[in-house]
């Protein structure tokens, strides 16, 4: 089971009977002071940390005592990010992560926010997954209603993703393979496909809303042209690539129809073609594995690559022929990354607990 998960699991059982869990932030034993968000301005050769926190009464807060688990970018206004955090509910920024927001809805507190997505054309309608639920917000934040709850109270909502074209189309797939679809808004669903693992990733086509690629945890890859009417497994067309497929994370090219890059286990692959062929981009050599941990593209030039593992920023600028590292600027395990779509080299980088 992915460490992830157990984590997840954890806190669950922990809220369910009635405990507290501290992971080190907002009480107890301390995390190192030196985690939240980064932000870069030169394509990750240097980082400088955006973690002040809107305080009252003169109040001076930080965000570098908590731990990042999930990151979304307002589709409509890049400046706007959203922070799901352990324990500590959702950070907001609406200047580009110079100044932050916590949350201040007890539905989100000492819980995981495992992922969020803003809806593309309302900025202030978001959506975040907590356990077996998916609360929404219609008020940028200031409340949230549960949207959806598993019949599974040990469930998991392990992703989700909002159609770009028409954001009625909201999905949410489980860690127990469901891939669950409202035309809504969230306010009705039906269960349109089951899968037999963990549904980690759910990605629309930058290039066309209708096709949809789900990324399971085992590594397994399902298409659907027609918004999930049908479905076609990719499996056969990844089994040249030997070794651990593990998924690590799937992301749509924005400025490439058909393209897509997949990170496994086993390493990096490119296709141009909605998964029909993929092809390996190859990785620098390694002393020992390499864990992806996140996955970004520039969103005008696809040829320059992003991805981190635990404390190593990589990027290519020929789209994986050559690639140049630099140093997590933290303790802490680097997990997710943002690439801005209208500043060319902007890059967020959120960080959790140390890899222990």
């Amino acid at each position: 089971m992915p460490k992830s998960k157990l984590l997840i699991l954890l806190v669950l059982s922990f809220l369910v009977s009635g405990c507290t869990l501290n992971l080190g932030i907002g009480g107890g034993t301390k995390l190192p002071s030196n985690g939240g968000l980064f932000k870069s301005t030169d394509h990750g050769q240097t980082w400088v940390t955006r973690n002040s926190i809107l305080g009252t009464n003169g109040q001076n807060l930080s965000m570098t005592n908590l731990a990042i688990y999930s990151m979304a970018m307002d589709p409509s206004d890049s400046k706007a990010l959203y922070l799901g955090m352990f324990e500590k509910g959702i950070m907001t920024s609406y200047d580009g992560a110079e100044s932050w927001s916590p949350s201040r809805s007890k539905a989100l507190n000492v819980q995981v926010i495992v992922d969020l997505a803003v809806d593309p054309k309302n900025k202030c309608q978001i959506y975040s997954s907590i356990g077996s639920k998916l609360l929404k917000s219609s008020d940028c934040g200031r409340s949230w209603q549960v949207a959806y709850t598993d019949a599974n109270a040990n469930a998991v909502v392990r992703s989700l993703a909002i159609d770009h074209y028409n954001p009625a189309l909201v999905y949410i797939g489980t860690d127990n393979g469901n891939l669950i679809k409202s035309s809504d808004y969230g306010v009705s669903w039906q269960n349109i496909q089951i899968f037999k693992n963990e549904i980690k990733k759910i990605v629309i086509s930058k290039s066309d809303s209708r096709t949809i690629m789900i990324g399971l945890s085992n590594g397994k890859l399902y298409r659907t042209t027609d918004a999930g009417v049908t479905w076609l497994d990719l499996s056969d067309k990844l089994k040249e690539f030997k070794g651990d497929r593990s998924l690590r994370d799937l992301i749509s090219v924005p400025s490439q129809d058909g393209g897509f890059l997949l990170a496994l286990k086993y390493g990096l692959l490119r296709t141009v073609n909605n998964g029909d062929d993929w092809t390996e981009i190859k990785l620098l050599t390694p002393k020992e594995p390499v864990t992806i941990n996140s996955l970004a593209v520039n969103y005008k030039n696809p040829q320059l690559l992003y991805y981190i593992t635990d404390a190593t920023f990589y990027r290519s600028i020929d789209g994986g022929e050559n690639w140049t590292t630099t140093p997590i600027p933290t303790t802490r395990r680097a997990w997710k990354i943002l690439s801005d779509p209208n500043q060319d080299g902007l890059i967020y980088l959120g960080v959790r607990e140390p890899n222990n």
